[in-house]
């Protein structure tokens, strides 16, 4: 069970962050949340999907690591086994939380039940004199641009949405002979596509999301690696 606290230089002075080698933490999670800046280089490992929360409505883009809740087909024994590591994992367990005692600013916390937490491990967090280790400062810089890279993930699904370009979808492939399905996801109607104004196809190529919009698409051939995956598993 997680136990996330705000990191303290006189509390976790002699604290050290281990490399994660197989990404064990999540090992259950069967969807992950991806942003528009890494979808170039996941789309040719991993299918990419919309989903919907059906509270709020709202869209988000996740890379299917799985067919089942809690299956990651890509967490091994002692290995990550895919060349391509999301980017919400790289920084675990270390993670940015909102400041309670200043609600505009973020800080950085850390799960302290992580198996990776520890002294005498690969990376320290303070220098002797107290101050920000480089390690410290470099994984704060990417927890801050992945924070900034979501934002504008939120603006581009949102302008997917607005143009009704999105359409639920169910992703079928037959796994040792038996039928097996992912559905309640979401991916881009490529007719709704071809059909958009040029106004608003031009909109998007001015903010640069043509290529994020293309590379979800053609993610989705990656669907029948994900089933090799889950039968070399299941043998």
């Amino acid at each position: 069970m997680a136990n996330i606290t705000a990191l303290n230089k006189e509390l976790h002075r002699n604290m050290t962050i281990s490399h994660s080698k197989n990404y064990a933490h999540a090992k259950d999670q069967h969807i992950l949340p991806v942003v528009v800046h890494e979808f170039a280089s996941l789309c040719v490992e991993f299918p990419i999907v919309y989903v919907k929360n059906s509270d709020t409505g709202q869209f988000q883009a996740v890379a299917v690591m799985g067919f089942e809740p809690g299956e990651n087909l890509y967490v091994g024994e002692n290995q990550w086994d895919g060349v391509y590591v999301p980017a919400c994992l790289r920084n675990y367990p270390l993670r940015l939380v909102n400041d309670k005692n200043d609600g505009k600013s973020m800080m950085v916390a850390v799960d302290e039940e992580s198996p990776l937490v520890g002294e005498g491990g690969d990376n320290r967090l303070f220098d002797d004199e107290g101050q920000d280790s480089e390690f410290l400062k470099k994984s704060g810089q990417s927890m801050i641009q992945y924070v900034e890279s979501a934002e504008i993930t939120k603006a581009f699904i949102n302008l997917l949405s607005e143009a009704d370009l999105l359409v639920q979808k169910n992703l079928s492939v037959e796994i040792n002979s038996k039928p097996m399905s992912i559905g309640g996801i979401y991916t881009v109607d490529e007719s709704k596509l071809n059909e958009l104004s040029e106004e608003k196809f031009s909109d998007l190529r001015k903010r640069g999301f043509l290529g994020p919009l293309y590379a979800q698409m053609i993610s989705l051939n990656q669907v029948p690696r994900l089933a090799q995956l889950k039968a070399k598993r299941s043998n």
